[in-house]
């Protein structure tokens, strides 16, 4: 303390050579959710820079697409594509593809052997928690479709499901980009809604269990569509497919909630499930059956599987709660 009012902390001399400060530099102090202070010697989020470049060769052409939205997850603000001895065709088709799969994600010039792509995603209007939300409802809409597909077998709806796919796996690499936007310290935890950093493992856990959903619900409709079921056994399809989409709701509500209950009456449909499971199969251990119908009660039980993946994030998330606490406002 000194002067009788200002409080001092020292820096370690260590630390201040190897990040090149000196007297007179300034240094950024970024107060987290917990109410510990980040020092930094540079601007929140200048640790990655904010230009990639990817070389685009007839060796690394397989892994371009990859590379692409590896870059746009990292956090980065634009992507320099530089191609050499490849067919403009197939890197329109490398951009494109990852386009389709990338938010914000767009072509901002065009030069000799070179393609400048701009991520432009505005995380006040979309935040985090936001496109975590969007994420689970759009996965909730295309469950319940499918249930009308389940009812009616009307196959018109298997093209709205499948787009929808499109969207969550969209909201998916947004999210998974703001949540290394906010390890790496460029976006604020508080302002996109995480309560403690920690918790960060359990929303990559929740996140990629509700994009498997996501892309099991997307089997089942195409399978469904090639098979009819063997009569007696329709109902019983029905009932399973209604119980495996009550364990999803279940799930992430009490992942939003952060609510024990929910997890408990989660695993109570577990049981359940599993017998209902066992009598289809029974009832269709005879010749002639399609395999599109174990496909079927293979991607149910899969959904099954990543609810309980869900719940056990769910557990997890309220224990780093109890033990950091509340957050702090």
């Amino acid at each position: 303390m000194t002067g009788g009012s200002t409080y001092i902390v020292s820096l370690p001399k260590e630390w201040v050579r190897s990040v090149g400060l000196r007297h007179g530099s300034e240094i950024y102090i970024d107060v987290l959710p917990d109410y510990s202070l980040r020092i930094q010697p540079s601007p929140l989020g200048s640790s990655i820079p904010r230009e990639k470049e990817i070389i685009i060769t007839p060796e690394s052409l397989p892994i371009a697409i990859i590379e692409i939205l590896s870059a746009y997850l990292a956090g980065h603000g634009s992507i320099r594509l530089r191609y050499e001895n490849v067919d403009i065709r197939d890197v329109i088709r490398v951009i494109e593809t990852a386009r389709s799969k990338a938010i914000g994600l767009e072509v901002f010039e065009e030069k000799d052997r070179e393609i400048m792509l701009y991520i432009i995603v505005d995380t006040s209007y979309l935040t985090l928690k936001e496109s975590v939300e969007k994420l689970t409802n759009t996965t909730r809409s295309m469950l319940e479709d499918l249930e009308r597909l389940f009812e009616t077998g009307n196959h018109s709806i298997v093209g709205s499901v499948v787009e929808r796919d499109n969207v969550v796996d969209k909201l998916f690499l947004l999210a998974m980009r703001q949540l290394n936007q906010i390890l790496s310290g460029k976006l604020s935890p508080s302002s996109q809604g995480l309560e403690h950093l920690p918790q960060a493992l359990n929303l990559v856990v929740f996140l990629k269990s509700v994009e498997r959903i996501a892309d099991h619900t997307v089997l089942l409709a195409k399978n469904l569509v090639k098979t009819r079921f063997i009569s007696g056994v329709d109902m019983m399809f029905v009932e399973l497919f209604k119980l495996t989409k009550n364990m999803y709701k279940l799930a992430v509500r009490g992942f939003n909630k952060k609510d024990r209950t929910y997890a408990s009456k989660v695993l109570k449909h577990i049981e359940e499930a599993r017998l209902l499971d066992n009598r289809i199969r029974e009832k269709l251990s005879v010749d002639g059956v399609s395999p599109e119908v174990f496909l079927i009660l293979d991607s149910l039980r899969r959904i099954r599987a990543y609810s309980i993946d869900i719940v056990e994030a769910t557990i997890n998330s309220i224990h780093v709660t109890e033990a950091l606490g509340p957050p702090k406002v």
